[in-house]
């Protein structure tokens, strides 16, 4: 199977990973199990980026669907919601406390760089 891997959120389990060929035919790549329930997914290349309900923020390196593995992490002030992917950064909203800006530059170690309050929250991501 070819292509590019998808990956869904599994709730409390983890993250499942599925690739589809060219003539999108689905298929079951991978599994990672993670400490805590994912709350958002977002991916970009060869890396996922989630949400956890600890909370904090992680990236995981899909580029072997098969065998996906955890590679940075840090944590969050507040409970995300929603992650949106830029130039080299990730936003999560994270409710009343805001939107958490993370460089993403280093995927093996991503930093908290700001928090920027929202007056009514921060609860979806464009």
């Amino acid at each position: 199977m070819g292509g590019e891997p998808l990956a869904l959120a599994g709730g409390a389990d983890g993250v499942l990973l599925a690739v589809f060929d060219a003539q999108a035919v689905p298929g079951f790549a991978g599994w990672l199990p993670t400490s805590a329930s994912i709350r958002a997914l977002a991916i970009r290349s060869r890396q996922a980026y989630g949400v956890l309900a600890t909370p904090s923020f992680q990236v995981f390196d899909i580029s072997a669907p098969a065998a996906p593995i955890p590679v940075g992490d840090v944590p969050l002030p507040g409970s995300g919601s929603e992650i949106a992917l830029g130039d080299g950064h990730a936003f999560v909203a994270l409710g009343s406390d805001g939107i958490a800006a993370i460089d993403i530059a280093d995927p093996g170690q991503p930093v908290l760089v700001d928090v920027i309050p929202v007056p009514d929250g921060a609860h979806d991501l464009v």
